[in-house]
């Protein structure tokens, strides 16, 4: 069998009494944050004092309290603020950790992992934690079809099964596999919730309630003190639109090395705002800790850190994606036709003035041309698995008008009455509806520049701004044309199996291809997700996934990828171990139970 212990920076101690506010003492199973040792991840990291209140600001609101369905970013960041999964990601090192299991083993054959669970270890509400609760979360939600969960996708099995997962004890999980599966381990770290408050809002346990009943339940209006997790926060206050406050959860179970119990500060509040302007005048005039800002900020950002007090970092290359894609589903017949067609794909591709935009931000972006993420060790940017990025892969769309309309003349859309617009057989002009989200400056002025570019050869496009909550609802009624936006990424390009799968949850562009309506270069990408999730050996899915890039950017082009900005991230020097803090749009999730503010301020 092979072991998997605490990784480095996650130690395991001895019991030792210290002040909780809901233990006795410390659990004999708590996980102990490493502050300040080498190779621990947090080397750079101290431990710190309970007290005070975080601020800091989202431009996307929460729509659930429900983890399990939640599908929006908005949602799934607050919610992973108040509740943890089996498998974490260690918020600095990106790799894996045991995070309400202790630790895991994996059989010689890749068909078993069996997890034992922290034991010892409370709900928010006082319940004890136990293996019921994850036998519950995967089966009786995540696996069930009568629930709206977008984490099954990651749970199906290369055969189309999906894996057994069953309580041995009280504190022991088996998952049991049809087939290898590498993956797997990021499927493990999906939420898990409260048996004793959920069963009964689910059909399969409770028949006299309707089924997908649970979909519908721990919504916005739901008493604050009904909403239990294991997270390092509860919530206390919600005014919609406005802002969600947390305080510190008296039964989480992370301590640092001198025994105080996490998170650090003893509320969390974060506030919707309508765009990024507002987030940074409210950063500026101190109304809020940190900010996640657009690199369009940078300069007022760098000239007033000195006189103001905070500290301004430009991450690496980061695991967002922005594309625009467009509904190969749409209604009108003639642009479902177009839209379907490649050669007007590649057209709207080399119409994209990618390096025109990075120019805008100073340079401080990413071109992206792969749905895999540039940060992702598996990116085929890369010559091998792990390597540094060369772009030796890479399939580049250049700016080239005419040749984008010389792809248009393909499709059979041409100016037939000289007037400079391009119509359909039938003499109608050729335009359509682009959405994308307002408050988003480098967003906007990269559609505005597009949509210029497709009137110069022909093509009339009527850019619609919206907030993320109405475009988020036009996505997904199926009831649009074009729509330019953006989504996290993942490490792991497994993680995105939902997205690239033709049967997946988000494959947005063309979504009756879940219904049978499949592409030969969807077949394909579905084989070969298949076969590489089933590889343990990182060399050889890297050269699998590789392939899957190269098909999507030659022959799908679903998504059709602009410039990604780089992090900038600014945080009040005040607050001790603000430099982990990381982009909000990382899979790794944000790391405010180790931030507190600094004697003296």
């Amino acid at each position: 069998m092979k072991t998997v212990v605490a990784c480095v920076g996650l130690l395991l101690l001895p019991v030792f009494w210290a002040a909780a506010h809901g233990y006795d003492g410390i659990p004999e199973d708590a996980l102990i944050v490493d502050f300040g040792e080498p190779d621990s991840g947090y080397e750079s990291l101290e431990a710190g004092t309970q007290g005070g209140r975080f601020v800091t600001a989202l431009m996307i609101a929460t729509n659930t309290w429900n983890p399990v369905v939640a599908s929006d970013a908005g949602s799934r960041l607050c919610t992973g603020e108040m509740q943890r999964g089996l498998i974490g990601i260690h918020p600095v090192t990106g790799v894996y950790y045991p995070e309400l299991a202790k630790s895991w083993t994996v059989s010689e054959d890749g068909l078993t992992v069996t997890l034992r669970l922290r034991e010892g270890i409370n709900w928010s509400d006082g319940t004890p934690f136990t293996a019921d609760d994850v036998v519950f979360t995967y089966n009786d939600l995540i696996l069930n079809d009568d629930v709206s969960a977008p984490d099954r996708d990651s749970l199906l099995l290369p055969d189309g099964t999906y894996p057994v997962i069953e309580q041995l004890d009280a504190s022991t999980v088996r998952v049991t596999l049809s087939v290898a599966f590498r993956p797997v381990l990021d499927a493990l770290r999906a939420r898990i919730v409260p048996e004793h408050v959920l069963a009964e809002f689910v059909h399969k346990r409770n028949p006299k309630v309707p089924a997908g009943t649970f979909n519908a339940t721990w919504v916005l209006d739901t008493p604050e003190h009904e909403i239990v997790g294991l997270g390092p926060f509860v919530l206390v206050e919600l005014v919609p639109d406005e802002y969600v406050r947390m305080e510190r959860n008296p039964y989480y179970y992370h301590y640092d090395v001198g025994g105080t119990q996490l998170p650090y500060v003893d509320e969390l509040t974060i506030l919707f705002v309508a765009s990024r302007d507002v987030a940074l005048l409210k950063f500026l005039n101190g109304e809020i800790h940190s900010i996640d800002a657009d690199v369009s900020d940078a300069g007022i950002l760098f000239a007033e850190a000195a006189p103001r007090g905070f500290t301004v970092r430009v991450g690496e290359e980061g695991y967002g994606h922005s594309f625009v894609m467009f509904n190969q589903d749409a209604g009108d017949d003639r642009l479902r036709a177009l839209f379907r067609n490649l050669s007007f794909r590649r057209a709207i591709a080399h119409a994209n003035d990618r390096e025109g935009g990075l120019s805008r931000i100073l340079g401080l972006g990413d071109i992206l041309w792969s749905p895999i993420s540039m940060a992702s060790p598996y990116y085929a940017g890369r010559e091998y698995y792990g390597g540094p990025i060369t772009e030796a892969n890479a399939i580049r769309y250049a700016y080239n008008l005419e040749r984008a309309a010389e792809l248009l003349d393909q499709c059979g859309i041409v100016d037939r009455d000289g007037d400079g617009v391009r119509e359909f057989e039938d003499g109608s002009p050729v335009e359509f509806e682009l959405a994308t989200v307002t408050g988003y400056e480098f967003a906007e002025q990269s559609m505005l520049a597009l949509t210029d570019d497709l009137e110069r050869i022909g093509i009339h496009v009527h850019l619609n701004l919206l907030n993320f909550q109405h475009l988020a609802a036009l996505l997904f009624s199926g009831q649009w044309q074009a729509i330019a936006i953006g989504l996290t990424g993942d490490h792991n390009p497994h993680g995105s199996a939902s997205i690239l799968r033709s049967t997946g949850s988000l494959h947005m562009w063309h979504y009756s291809a879940g219904f049978g309506d499949v592409f030969p270069y969807e077949r394909e990408i579905d084989r070969l997700l298949d076969e590489a999730a089933g590889v343990y050996d990182p060399d050889e899915a890297f050269e699998l996934y590789k392939q899957i890039q190269l098909i999507f950017a030659r022959e799908d082009l679903g998504m059709i990828f602009g410039v990604q900005p780089r992090e900038l991230i600014a945080v009040y020097d005040i607050i001790g171990n603000g430099t982990a803090i990381r982009s909000k749009g990382t899979p790794y999730g944000t790391v405010f139970d180790i931030l507190f503010f600094r004697s003296g301020t």
